[in-house]
C-alpha cells in the first residue's frame, strides 16, 4: 500500500523529461575574492518534472584575471512565466543557492531571469542575467552575470491532454414477468422459434398480444408462443432493422422463420425556424410548428433544406449521419424598405420587383407597413404622403398574390426628424408572425397626396 502511495506521488516527476545548455558569460559589477570572474562559461542541467517547473544544477568558470580562476556549484529552480512550448519565445526566472570559490570558498545566493527565444527542434537561443550575492567572512560582493547560450530539450509544443471519458451509467434493472395465466412457464414445452433467421447477436424484442400484450425477449418469447391455442400476430422489433409482423399458428409444425429487413441509414434533421415558416426538403413542404419545428428523417449523406416565409428564401445545408440529429437554424426575417423619389407614392420598377418577392416567399406571416417621409416639406402634406405610400405597396402585394388580411397598416411617424432623407422617403415592410397583429387603430380614408411640395 505505501509502495504504491509512493508510484503515485513519484508520477507526475517521473513523466518528465531532461533539459540541458551551456552560455557563455560576462559580469558587470564588483569583482573580488568571493565574486565570479570578468568573462567565463558556463554549463547545466535539469529535470522538467511540471509543464512550467524545472529543478537545475548550473557550473560556472571564470576564466583567467589578477585572482585567478573562480568556480561555482549552485543548485537553482527555474519557473516558466509564459509558457515553455509558446512559438515566439518563453520567459522564466530561476533562483538558486550554492557555493562559489575563487581566492576563498562562499556560499552565494541567485535571482534572475532568462529569455528562450523561437526554437529550432528542441535546441533554443537562450539569453540570461542573473544577479549574484557571495557571502564570506565581513566580505560581500554582488554582481551581475550576463550570458547568451543555447538552451537543449524545452518543448516545441504543449503536452497532450486525454480527456477521462464519464463512467457508463447503471444498467436498469431487469423487469421479472409476471407468470402467465392459469399456468407456470416449467409446464409448457416451448414454442416455434421466430427468431431461428435473427442477424447474430441482435438483441430482439417480441411484442405479443392477447392474452399476455406485452413486449417480451427472445427467452421469453418462445416459452409465452407455446402457450398460445389460437392464431396470433406478434410483432418483432431489432435495433437497425425494420419491423416484422409474424403470423403464430400453434397448429403449425414447421416453425416460420422471421426474415428482418434492415432499417435504411438515415438520421433526423431539426429545424429551428419560425411559426410563419415554410420548410422544404426532399420534394416534401412542412410548416413549421406552433414552435417553429421542423422534425423530418433524411436518408445518410448531404441534405439541403429551404426555409421560406416573411420574404426571406433561406438555403441550409448539412449531412446527416446514421442514428445521430441534424440541427439547423434560421434567423428571423429581417424589415424591407421600398423607396420612393421626393414627394411621390408612386412605385418604382425596381421596388415592385422586391414587392413580387415579398409576396412569393410571405409563407405564413403578415406583412405590417409603416409610410414615412424625410424632414423637408409641409407636415400635415407629408402624412398624407406617408399614408399615400403604405397604401402603394398594399395594392402591389394584393396584385402580387397576398391575401388582404395578411396586410396591414400603422400610422406613419407623428414628428418629422433628422436623418438620411432617402432612408425616409420609404414605406417600412415588417415581417410579423400571424395571430400577432395589433388591433387596427381607427384612422380617417386613405388618399393619394395632392400635387404639391413634400417629401
Amino acid at each position: 500500500m505505501t509502495t504504491g502511495l509512493w508510484l503515485i506521488a513519484l508520477a507526475p516527476v517521473l513523466a518528465g523529461h531532461v533539459e540541458a545548455g551551456a552560455q557563455v558569460q560576462g559580469t558587470a559589477g564588483e569583482v573580488s575574492e568571493v565574486g565570479p570572474n570578468a568573462g567565463g562559461v558556463s554549463l547545466w542541467g535539469g529535470w522538467a518534472f511540471a509543464d512550467r517547473l524545472r529543478l537545475e544544477g548550473a557550473a560556472d568558470v571564470g576564466l583567467g584575471g589578477d585572482l585567478g580562476p573562480s568556480f561555482g556549484l549552485r543548485a537553482e529552480t527555474r519557473w516558466y512565466a509564459t509558457p515553455p512550448w509558446a512559438p515566439r519565445g518563453a520567459l522564466s526566472v530561476i533562483a538558486g543557492v550554492g557555493v562559489h570559490r575563487r581566492a576563498s570558498l562562499a556560499p552565494v545566493l541567485a535571482l534572475g531571469a532568462s529569455v528562450d527565444l523561437t526554437p529550432r527542434g528542441r535546441w533554443s537561443p537562450r539569453i540570461q542575467a542573473r544577479y549574484l550575492v557571495g557571502l564570506d567572512t565581513g566580505s560581500i560582493a554582488a554582481s551581475l552575470q550576463l550570458g547568451a547560450g543555447l538552451a537543449w530539450g524545452r518543448p516545441t509544443e504543449p503536452p497532450q491532454v486525454t480527456l477521462a471519458e464519464p463512467p457508463a451509467p447503471p444498467l436498469p434493472s431487469p423487469l421479472r414477468m409476471p407468470p402467465p395465466p392459469e399456468a407456470a412457464l416449467a409446464d409448457f414445452e416451448p414454442g416455434p422459434d421466430l427468431l431461428e433467421t435473427r442477424p447474430a447477436g441482435t438483441p430482439v424484442k417480441v411484442w405479443i398480444p392477447h392474452p399476455f400484450c406485452e413486449w417480451v425477449d427472445e427467452a421469453e418469447a418462445e416459452a409465452l408462443l407455446g402457450q398460445l391455442e389460437d392464431l396470433q400476430q406478434v410483432r418483432v422489433e431489432s435495433p437497425g432493422f425494420l419491423p416484422a409482423h409474424i403470423e403464430v399458428d400453434p397448429a403449425r409444425e414447421t416453425p416460420a422463420p422471421v426474415e428482418l429487413e434492415p432499417a435504411p441509414a438515415q438520421g433526423s434533421v431539426l429545424v429551428v425556424a419560425n411559426r410563419g415558416d415554410v420548410v422544404r426538403a426532399a420534394g416534401y413542404e412542412v410548416p413549421a410548428s406552433r414552435d417553429g419545428l421542423v422534425v423530418f428523417n433524411a436518408p445518410e449523406g448531404p441534405v439541403e433544406v429551404i426555409v421560406r416565409g416573411g420574404g426571406r428564401d433561406v438555403i441550409l445545408a448539412g449531412r446527416v449521419t446514421n442514428g445521430y440529429a441534424l440541427w439547423m437554424r434560421v434567423d428571423q426575417p429581417s424589415e424591407v424598405r421600398v423607396f420612393f423619389d421626393v414627394g411621390s407614392s408612386r412605385l418604382r420598377p425596381r421596388a415592385l420587383e422586391s414587392i413580387r418577392e415579398l409576396a412569393d416567399r410571405a409563407g405564413g406571416y403578415d406583412y405590417q407597413l409603416q409610410g414615412s417621409f424625410s424632414p423637408e416639406g409641409d407636415p400635415t402634406f407629408n402624412q398624407r404622403l406617408a399614408r399615400a405610400r403604405a397604401t402603394a405597396v398594399t395594392n402591389a402585394l394584393l396584385a402580387a398574390g397576398v391575401p388582404e388580411e395578411a396586410i396591414y397598416s400603422v400610422p406613419p411617424p407623428e414628428e418629422q426628424v433628422e436623418g438620411d432623407a432617402v432612408q425616409q422617403r420609404a414605406c417600412l415592410v415588417t415581417p410579423v408572425e400571424r395571430g400577432s397583429r395589433p388591433e387596427p387603430p381607427v384612422e380617417d380614408s386613405e388618399a393619394p397626396a395632392p400635387a404639391e411640395e413634400g417629401s
